[in-house]
């Protein structure tokens, strides 16, 4: 008995090849990582990472699948996004050091990097 994927693609992550399910699976394990264990490590507040990393990924992805397929656009829109719900998260939400600030910014940006990688086989 063969296990087949269908609708299988493949996406590379940090110089690493994924199929669809382990794409999934690795998104599934960030959103879990950014719910319990980062806000324990940094300190925050739960569920609000989840927030700043869903929120500017819901605008980017609806331009991108019913308006337009711009892969610029949907970049732009998706980083600037992570950037100034970040930037309102650590500056007026916690009171956090430049270095925690930093590391909120690493943490997000690599969320995004990866949310958008399916985005690249599909233009």
């Amino acid at each position: 008995m063969k296990f087949e994927i269908e609708n299988d693609y493949k996406v590379t992550i940090l110089g690493k090849e994924f199929n669809s399910v382990q794409y999934k699976l690795l998104l599934f394990g960030y959103i879990l990582f950014l719910m319990i264990p980062w806000p324990v490590i940094s300190h925050s507040y739960f569920f609000i990472p989840v927030g700043i990393c869903v929120l500017p990924c819901i605008l980017p992805d609806i331009i991108f699948n019913e308006l337009f397929k711009s892969r610029k656009l949907y970049s732009i829109l998706l980083y600037s996004g992570l950037f100034l719900l970040t930037f309102i998260y650590t500056q007026f939400v916690i009171d956090s050091t430049f270095f925690v600030d930093v590391l909120h910014y690493v943490v997000y940006f690599l969320f995004g990097y990866i949310y958008s990688r399916d985005k690249n086989k599909i233009t």
